[in-house]
C-alpha cells in the first residue's frame, strides 16, 4: 500500500524527531504545555461515532456482497442505511468522501476509497474506547475488526444508544491517551519501515526504542519488556509477521488520526485513502 517508499521514509523521520523532542523534555509539565488537548464537543464524538457505525455497517454489506454476490435485498439495506444517516442529527457530520461511498452500489467502491469502510471499525473503537464505549479493544496486532463481539455490539447501537453512552475524558486522560497512541503508532512505523529495508533496525532505531521505552515505563503509561522495547500486545513487536506489522501500522494510524480528532476541536475529520496508507 506503501508505493512511494522514499516519501514515507522521510515522513517516518520526522514523526520520529516529533516524538523523539517530546520525550526529551526534561519537566513533564513542559511536555504537557507540547500536549495541547481542547477536546471536540460531545455532540461532535456523537455525530462522528454515528457516522462510523453506518460506515461499518456499510463494510459489512460490501463483504457480504463480495461473497455472496449483489442481491436486491443488500442494495435496499444499503439505501436505507443512507437514508437513516442523512436523517439522523449525525448528517451534517459526514465528508464529501464518505457521501460518495455510501452512495456508491455494492461492489463498486473504487479501490482508492476502500480504505473508508475497512478502518471504519478501528476509528470507532478508538473514540469509543476513549469515551467509554468499549473497555477493551482486541491486543495489538489484531484490529478492532477481526473481533466479532465488537463488530457486533457497533452494529447493534442506535443512534440513542451512542448518545447515552458517550463519556468525554478528562484533558489529563486525553492527554494520556493521545500519548499512548502516538508512541504506538510511532513505533509501528519503525518497525514496518525496518521490514521494508531487509527486516533488521538500525542502530540509531534501537537506540530511540530504548530511549522512548524507558521514558513510557517511567511515565506508567506503556509497559516494556525486559530486553529494552515496548510491550505493544501479547507477543514482541519482533515477532509479529510481516502481515502483522503492515496491518497494524495502518490500522494504528487509523486510530492515532482519530484520537488527534478528537483532542483538537479545531481539527476536521480525516478519511484515509489507500494513497496514505
Amino acid at each position: 500500500m506503501r508505493s512511494n517508499v522514499l516519501c514515507d521514509y522521510v515522513r517516518h523521520i520526522d514523526f520520529l524527531f516529533n516524538v523523539w523532542q517530546r520525550y526529551a523534555m526534561d519537566d513533564y509539565d513542559e511536555m504537557d504545555e507540547y500536549l495541547t488537548i481542547d477536546l471536540q464537543p460531545r455532540q461532535a464524538v456523537i455525530d462522528r461515532l454515528i457516522v462510523l457505525r453506518a460506515l461499518v455497517e456499510r463494510s459489512l454489506l460490501e463483504a457480504m456482497a463480495t461473497e455472496e454476490g449483489v442481491t436486491g435485498e443488500l442494495e435496499e439495506r444499503r439505501f436505507d442505511l443512507l437514508a437513516e444517516l442523512m436523517a439522523s442529527p449525525a448528517a451534517n457530520a459526514i465528508t464529501a468522501e464518505e457521501m460518495v461511498v455510501m452512495q456508491t452500489p455494492l461492489a463498486q467502491i473504487p479501490e482508492d476509497d476502500e480504505a473508508t469502510v475497512l478502518l471504519a471499525a478501528e476509528a470507532f473503537g478508538a473514540i469509543g474506547k476513549a469515551c467509554g464505549i468499549f473497555r477493551d479493544l482486541p491486543s495489538p496486532p489484531d484490529p478492532v475488526g477481526s473481533s466479532e463481539d465488537i463488530l457486533e455490539q457497533i452494529l447493534q447501537m442506535t443512534p440513542e444508544e451512542i448518545d447515552q453512552q458517550v463519556v468525554l475524558p478528562e484533558e489529563e486522560a486525553a492527554a494520556d491517551i493521545l500519548e499512548v497512541i502516538e508512541v504506538t503508532h510511532w513505533r509501528a512505523d519503525v518497525e514496518f519501515g525496518a521490514r521494508l529495508n531487509g527486516g533488521e533496525l538500525t542502530k540509531e532505531e534501537q537506540e530511540s526504542i530504548a530511549a522512548v521505552a524507558a521514558e513510557a515505563k517511567l511515565s506508567g503509561l506503556i509497559p516494556v519488556y525486559p530486553s529494552g522495547d515496548l510491550k505493544l500486545g501479547n507477543k514482541p513487536i519482533r515477532k509479529w509477521t510481516d502481515e502483522e506489522v503492515e496491518t497494524f501500522y495502518i490500522v494504528s494510524l487509523q486510530q492515532r488520526l482519530a484520537i488527534e480528532w478528537l483532542c483538537n476541536a479545531d481539527q476536521v475529520w480525516t478519511v484515509m485513502s489507500d494513497e496514505e496508507d
